[in-house]
């Protein structure tokens, strides 16, 4: 695969799949995996989940992206990403490096979802049941063009859509 200077914005509750999608991205081809629970659980190993941790947290998100782009990377940002003042951010990077967005809005419904994370999970994501149904809540919906993929299902095809959409050439 021929890659690209992108950006692809994952969206969705915990244990919609965002991890796991980006996955099938790096499968298929090269990606900067920006991972905030990974990013949290290095600079914090024991996370309060403060605002100011969050900002520390997100900072170094962005610092990641702003890296990956100038080194010319398609960059997947792996994050709930639930309000639009969270995503805002990463179409202004896009834009001020002159590059694409796709936006991926990961989903299932919620009794799938409680079901996921109510157990062991693997990874960096310590989202439980609680977690989730105070999210649900807070949860904005995105008002432009998004590939929404409902993660019950084989999310193969919804993997080579975005990368497609990003710009990526088999």
């Amino acid at each position: 695969m021929i890659c690209c200077v992108a950006v692809i914005v994952l969206s969705g509750l915990p244990g919609s799949g965002k991890t796991t999608f980006a996955g099938a991205l790096a499968a298929r081809t090269p990606i900067e995996h920006v991972e905030s629970d990974a990013i949290r659980r290095g600079l914090f190993p024991r996370p309060t989940y403060s605002r100011k941790e969050n900002a520390e947290v997100f900072d170094e998100v962005e610092r990641r992206v702003v890296k990956g782009l100038g080194q010319g990377r398609l960059v997947v940002v792996d994050a709930t990403n639930l309000k639009h003042e969270f995503r805002r951010r990463y179409f202004e990077l896009a834009d001020e490096a002159g590059t694409r967005v796709v936006y991926v809005n990961l989903t299932a419904p919620i009794e799938t979802l409680r079901e996921r994370v109510s157990g062991p999970r693997e990874g960096y994501s310590q989202a439980g049941v609680p977690v989730l149904d105070s999210m649900v809540r807070a949860a904005e919906r995105h008002g432009g063009a998004a590939l929404v993929v409902d993660t019950r299902f084989d999310i193969g095809v919804s993997v080579e859509a975005a990368l497609l959409l990003a710009g990526v050439q088999a």
